[in-house]
């Protein structure tokens, strides 16, 4: 989705925004601007001041009392999550018309009464996916607002009509064809719904399991190059990076929920403490640092994190880092240089003592 937003003429005769100060319209305006696709934002004077740079020079009480109007006048609903306050708009998607949503850590109200455009936007809330189409002439402009409830976000999802709902696949999806974990008499060749007969027998059964790489096979370094790349290379399936069993036991939850809080403690307090300066990445950068957050929360623990994060930051005479913004998506590809140098290597010999051709065949048997 490109970062541009919409605004349309007749806000200029809008009883609520003809009651905003010169200073609370730029708010607005940064608000607009600033807001995730599903119109979220953080409604904190630190979050406006770094996304406007104008807004820098205000004091933030100044700011504060601006975002407050905002919510009083009827422009923007405010909510609480996890201790931190956000606001939204009721009628967001009747002006902004998104229709591919990136990917945002900021979460939604637990419930809410929006309009039906923005009720069928969140219905892909975290984003990251093409917004389902819906008939036409679906929403009308004067239809009752519709409410949101954060626990039926899934019902709420199902009343849309994906592509795959209208056209319907003649031979079922890949699960549906082969059944997983399946042995014995039910091995044999069985009829399966929406398909041809098909072997039912899984193509990881029919791999031995001498082909499996358990971490004691992995080198070292091949361990620490496995998490920026992305590669999981453990027995039985399971995740596990660089940072031992927490990582490998958190669930897809845990992981996103640990991801949520660095972006935003690095936002908000790592970035500014360190740098001296605020964090203020545009949009497109967001989404990436909610990626690289979520596969770094896989790798490491938090203890780690916070290691790998103020070397990252502190670091000086580095000419991939020197004059350039710190992202979290830079972090991830230095991450295993930095877990090395924590561990008590010199800058640049950051390599394992294993053989190089153990390595090689590691990482090829990984990718096939």
């Amino acid at each position: 989705m490109p970062a541009d937003r919409l605004f349309h003429a007749r806000l200029g005769h809008s009883a609520k925004v003809s009651r905003l100060s010169d200073l609370a319209f730029r708010v607005w305006a940064t608000y607009l601007l600033a807001a995730d696709d599903f119109g979220v934002m953080r409604a904190d004077a630190v979050a406006f001041q770094a996304a406007h740079d104008a807004l820098r020079e205000r004091p933030a009480e100044e700011v504060a009392a601006s975002i407050e109007g905002l919510v009083e006048v009827g422009l923007a609903e405010a909510f609480e999550h996890q201790g931190a306050r956000y606001l939204y708009q009721r009628d967001w998607q009747d002006f902004q018309r998104v229709r591919f949503p990136g990917r945002t850590l900021h979460p939604l109200p637990a419930e809410a009464m929006v309009s039906g455009r923005t009720l069928h936007l969140w219905s892909a809330h975290p984003g990251g996916t093409r917004l389902p189409a819906t008939a036409k002439g679906a929403f009308a402009a004067s239809a009752p607002l519709r409410k949101f409830s954060r626990s039926s976000s899934v019902p709420i999802r199902d009343n849309f009509r994906t592509t795959s709902e209208v056209v319907p696949h003649n031979f079922g999806t890949a699960s549906e064809v082969v059944p997983h974990q399946r042995s014995g008499a039910d091995s044999k060749s069985e009829a399966v719904p929406g398909g041809p007969e098909r072997r039912s027998r899984t193509a990881s059964e029919a791999v031995q399991n001498n082909f499996r790489t358990t971490s004691e096979e992995v080198p070292s370094h091949a361990r620490a190059c496995e998490t920026a790349n992305g590669l999981r290379l453990t027995a039985s399936g399971e995740e596990r990076g660089a940072g031992g069993e927490e990582a490998a036991g958190a669930s897809a939850t845990d992981t996103a929920s640990r991801a949520a809080a660095l972006v935003e403690r690095y936002r908000a307090e790592l970035y500014p403490r360190h740098r001296g300066v605020a964090y203020a990445p545009t949009r497109a950068v967001e989404a990436s640092d909610a990626d690289a957050a979520e596969r770094l929360c896989q790798a490491w623990n938090d203890a780690e994190l916070d290691r790998l994060v103020e070397r990252f930051l502190t670091a000086e005479g580095d000419r991939f880092l020197d004059g350039r913004t710190r992202t979290l998506s830079m972090l991830l590809s230095r991450a295993p240089a930095l877990a090395e140098q924590l561990q008590g290597r010199r800058d640049g010999a950051a390599r394992s003592t294993e053989p190089r051709e153990a390595y090689d065949a590691v990482i090829e048997r990984a990718k096939s």
